[in-house]
């Protein structure tokens, strides 16, 4: 088990400045070669202390580790709880833990936009798997897509997109819409370790 002063000499950052900069300190632990994985942003639904740091939220944006065996390492679940400090190593509990905040993107979801030729009109690519998977997606047999459906395909739960997740940004980075695409699910589809390789 890793103890957090320990770690905190590590990276240089005291415990005390851990609260509220989750996301950092993953990629500290990371960049540091303490833990081996990927720093993960999302949102946290577990049990938040009411004396605490988060006082008043229900949920709230959060930071983690994800091993390569799947498993995570939250180094500020202490903060949730307002207890001692440590480092929480275990199997990720996915009522807990959002990653890219899926969940929230789902309740907020809006219905697919109708195509309009008065909008922005944007071609497909000329890779045909990856204009294939933009199609599949929205349902449609055309070689143009109009601005609000590229939005609304980038914006997409990753368990709504799944294998076709990555062609489908690889399309919207190829028509100069990767501004467009969630970052917390560009890293995770692109296999990265965090946000500075995007």
């Amino acid at each position: 088990m890793l103890n957090p002063n320990v770690v905190a000499k590590k990276i240089g950052i005291p415990v005390e400045r851990w609260k509220g900069n989750c996301y950092a300190i993953a990629c500290k632990l990371i960049e540091h070669g303490i833990v081996e994985g990927r720093a993960v942003h999302g949102t946290y639904f577990g049990t938040i202390s009411q004396t605490g740091y988060f006082k008043g939220q229900r949920i709230a944006r959060h930071g983690w580790i994800e091993k390569p065996d799947g498993t995570i390492v939250d180094p500020t679940l202490w903060v949730f709880l307002d207890v001692c400090p440590f480092i929480h190593e275990g199997p990720l509990n996915k009522d807990f833990y959002d990653e890219g905040s899926s969940k929230l993107r789902l309740v907020t979801l809006s219905p697919q936009p109708e195509y309009s030729t008065s909008d922005r009109q944007l071609t497909l690519p000329d890779d045909t798997t990856q204009s294939a998977a933009i199609k599949q997606i929205l349902n449609v047999d055309r070689d143009v897509i109009s601005l609000p459906e590229a939005f609304w395909v980038a914006n997409l739960p990753l368990d709504d997109l799944k294998e076709l997740a990555k062609t489908v940004y690889q399309a919207l980075i190829k028509m100069n819409f990767k501004g467009f695409i969630p970052t917390d699910h560009y890293i995770k589809v692109f296999n990265l370790k965090s946000v500075s390789e995007v």
